[in-house]
């Protein structure tokens, strides 16, 4: 069976990240991919105001960061669902298609 789990990762300055150690609570992985999916989302927008090039760029990393952590994260899909009512049909991110 498939999972995915958080790692705790130890980067030293010269030489390979070491995981320290891995963590599968649900409600914590939830959370996570959702402050990465935001972080990815926020960058985008910062990186938009400098180069709109660049903003671009960064906007289509934070949708594959979304897509990617939706499929190993399906609880993802009722937030979105969830987000999207709340802010009225933004369904271009809350990436819900239109019906």
């Amino acid at each position: 069976m498939q999972s995915a789990d958080l790692a705790i990762l130890y980067e030293p300055e010269r030489g390979r990240p070491l995981t320290v150690a891995r963590v599968g609570d649900r409600r914590l992985l939830i959370a996570a991919a959702q402050a990465a999916i935001a972080e990815a989302h926020e960058r985008a927008i910062a990186l938009g105001d400098a180069d709109e090039f660049l903003g671009a760029v960064q906007r289509e990393e934070a949708e594959r960061v979304r897509r990617v952590l939706t499929m190993l994260v399906p609880e993802l899909r009722t937030a979105e669902r969830r987000l999207e009512v709340v802010a009225g049909g933004d369904r271009e991110w809350a990436g819900v298609p239109d019906v």
